[in-house]
């Protein structure tokens, strides 16, 4: 018997695997398996096979690397593998005639076979030495289209020379190890909002305006040199009117003066009118604006401070627009 190539034993609650050196099992070190968790079944072969219980195979031993004899392999399965309740060496065997059972079916099944064969073998020569069958005229079956065992042998070990074994491929859970991260990644690339395009982004980005949208406005630099000193003259020119509230002023005087007139019954005869030479009635304000609106081709003056000017959402294109950061005290 060569020498153990896998030592089983039980530490504490676990079945230790234990492989040294060799090119047939996996690679050097241990494997825990929980109580109970495995089964075992050993083959005409001498094969020993553990499953797991969802019935993946996860380890096929030779009894040789194992060191050990059927017997003695099935003592150990019975002391080693099962929990603290233990099982029996009848329940290990019932077990493992329970495994083989489609094994010895399929045995009896080729002896059957092989009975009708022989039988038909039988019946056959009993035929030539019965019926004195001329064999003279016999020809043999041509068998130089066959490969003998020798032949096939070597075909098998060709064909199956330098192909990939256990550790060249992952196993169930290395594979859905590899899928879940491959896919955690991908989830995480296709919901970073901050790389891509969201549905919001276009949806702001199809409202900018266009080039067609920006024809009937002109750009700061040209707005300066078109307007630049029109403004200014028209800055100056608007100190020669009056402030609405200005005016609101003389009419509350003079409305304030007649209240007190008729309320407050005053002696008028010692009343002085109002000077209004230095204001413009109404036919004289609106000859003034109307001159301003001339000048301008049309378009309506509109005095706003910057921020009032930059919280308008839409710039009225007939409207001269003037800023001004002065207030009014």
């Amino acid at each position: 018997m060569s020498v153990n190539k896998v030592r089983i034993e039980k530490v504490d609650n676990r079945v230790r695997f234990t492989f040294t050196d060799s090119s047939h099992y996996q690679y050097n070190g241990t494997a825990d398996w929980p109580l109970n968790s495995l089964s075992m079944t050993i083959d005409s072969s001498d094969m020993v096979t553990f499953k797991n219980q969802a019935g993946d195979i996860v380890y096929s031993i030779l009894l040789a690397d194992l060191g050990k004899t059927k017997a003695e392999m099935e003592e150990l399965y019975a002391d080693v593998f099962v929990g603290s309740a233990g099982i029996s060496p009848e329940d290990v065997q019932t077990a493992i005639d329970t495994a083989l059972a489609p094994v010895n079916e399929d045995i009896t099944d080729l002896s059957n076979e092989m009975a009708v064969k022989e039988e038909v073998t039988a019946r056959a020569l009993t035929d030539l030495q019965e019926n004195k069958l001329d064999v003279s005229a016999y020809t043999p079956t041509d068998l130089s289209q066959y490969w003998t065992s020798a032949q096939t042998e070597a075909a098998i070990t060709s064909a199956t020379s330098g192909k990939a074994d256990s550790s060249d491929v992952y196993t169930k859970a290395e594979s859905d190890a590899a899928y879940a991260q491959a896919y955690n990644a991908l989830t995480a690339h296709t919901s970073d909002s901050t790389i891509h395009v969201t549905a919001s982004d276009k949806t702001n980005w199809n409202n900018k305006l266009d080039s067609t949208a920006l024809q009937g406005y002109l750009l700061e630099a040209d707005a300066n040199v078109l307007y630049g000193n029109r403004i200014d003259e028209l800055e100056q020119e608007q100190e020669n009117y009056y402030e609405k509230s200005d005016i609101d002023n003389g009419t509350n005087a003079i409305a304030q003066a007649l209240y007190e007139l008729k309320e407050q019954k005053l002696d008028a005869s010692g009343y002085t009118p109002v000077d209004l030479t230095n204001y413009y009635n109404k036919t004289e304000t609106d000859a003034h604006i109307d001159a301003v609106a001339q000048r301008l081709g049309g378009l309506t003056l509109v005095k706003l401070t910057q921020s009032e000017y930059d919280a308008l959402s839409v710039k009225d294109s007939n409207v001269l627009y003037i800023i001004s950061n002065v207030v009014n005290s």
